[in-house]
C-alpha cells in the first residue's frame, strides 16, 4: 500500500513555506521600519500566523477529504455473522476483527401483512 501522508504533515508542509512567504513580504513592505520594531515583529508573526493557518489549514482539509474518500464504505462496530455459517458471531470494532466471538442470536422473520 502506498504511503500517504497525514492531513497535518500536509498542512504543515504546505502552511510553513506560506506563512514564511507572507512574513518575508510583511518585512519588504517596510512594516517593520515604519510603525516601530515591536510592532512591526508583531506584524511579521501575524502574517507567519495567517499563512500557516489559511494555506496550511486548507491543504489539511483537502488531504483529510482524499483520505475520508479512500477509505470508502466502511462497516460500523458490532457483531457480524460468521462467513463460515457456522452459528457464530464476529466481533467488528470498526477498524479489524476482534479474537470475540458468540453463538449467533436465533433470527425472529418479520410476518408479512397483506
Amino acid at each position: 500500500m502506498k504511503s500517504r501522508m497525514s492531513p497535518l504533515q500536509v498542512g504543515l508542509s504546505f502552511g510553513i513555506p506560506a506563512g514564511l512567504g507572507m512574513s518575508f513580504v510583511a518585512m519588504l513592505t517596510g512594516v517593520v521600519g515604519t510603525s516601530g520594531i515591536f510592532a512591526g515583529l508583531l506584524d511579521v508573526v501575524i502574517a507567519f500566523a495567517f499563512g500557516m493557518a489559511v494555506v496550511g489549514g486548507l491543504a489539511g482539509f483537502i488531504q483529510w477529504r482524499r483520505v475520508v474518500k479512500s477509505l470508502g464504505d466502511v462497516a460500523t462496530p458490532g457483531w457480524y455473522d460468521s462467513p463460515e455459517d457456522d452459528g457464530t458471531q464476529w466481533f467488528w470494532t470498526g477498524t479489524h476483527w476482534s479474537d470475540r466471538t458468540r453463538v449467533a442470536q436465533p433470527r425472529t422473520h418479520a410476518r408479512r401483512i397483506i
